[in-house]
């Protein structure tokens, strides 16, 4: 049964999302206050405050709000991994990195222990990427389901940039058994196969499909420009690679 103070905390905390909704973050941010002064256990205003934080490039302050939750909370495992992620924007991945570890012990949360190894995977430490990923795939029973599909598609990634091109490939064609409209597992797996000058036609016909699914993405038509000089169309790539110019025109 909710207490006075608690019933008077929500409804104050109901005035902050409004407010915070008409982008009125100073007067949010009064309202969220004033709920927790009530109710400090109303988790859901520290997230409010964080988010107010992060909109107003208060990163530190966020972070601190954030973290702030205690484990027990049922909104403590997004709090953390949104902490983590803005740490590593700070350039600050190691502590990231060292929360989102405390985060898998205390929790067992295996999306943050696959948040673990794309940090290390963006941070280009891809030996880290592929030891993180291959203990999800453990904690998986080894057999990775369709409803894990984008840990194949990164441990690819990995796999790719260390040159371990068949376990890449592997990866990578799992993935696409269970995205076969993916733009973006298509692109990667028919670039890779382009930058190699293997399976040209079937690289051709994959990113053609991309581009299909995903027009106006520079990085995918410049793959399609890439394949088509792979295989000595020139005139096609040099049309393909400026409208990818185009469409990404300060890359």
């Amino acid at each position: 049964v909710s207490s006075p103070e608690q019933g008077a905390a929500e409804a104050i905390f109901d005035m902050a999302r409004v407010l915070f909704s008409e982008y009125s973050d100073d007067s949010a941010m009064v309202f969220s206050r004033m709920a927790l002064h009530l109710n400090p256990a109303l988790s859901e205003a520290r997230i409010l405050l964080a988010n107010i934080m992060v909109r107003n490039n208060r990163l530190d302050r966020a972070i601190s709000y954030y973290r702030s939750l205690t484990p027990d909370d049922e909104n403590y495992i997004p709090a953390q991994q949104r902490a983590a992620d803005l740490l590593e924007r700070e350039g600050r991945s190691e502590k990231a990195a060292e929360i989102l570890k405390k985060l898998y012990d205390q929790k067992k949360d295996l999306n943050t222990l696959i948040l673990t190894g794309d940090m290390y995977r963006r941070a280009e430490d891809y030996e880290s990427a592929v030891k993180i990923y291959n203990q999800a795939a453990e904690a998986l029973g080894g057999n990775i389901p369709k409803k894990y599909w984008h840990l194949l598609y990164t441990r690819g990634i990995a796999y790719e940039r260390l040159g371990e091109t068949e376990r890449a490939e592997k990866d990578l064609k799992a993935a696409l058994s269970f995205q076969p409209d993916d733009p973006y597992v298509l692109n990667y797996l028919g670039y890779s196969w382009a930058n190699r000058g293997e399976n040209l036609e079937d690289s051709l016909r994959m990113i053609e499909k991309a581009v299909t699914l995903q027009p106006d993405d520079g990085y995918i038509v410049d793959s399609l420009g890439w394949v088509l000089y792979r295989m000595g169309k020139h005139q096609a790539s040099a049309e393909t690679l400026e409208l990818a110019v185009e469409l990404q025109p300060y890359d």
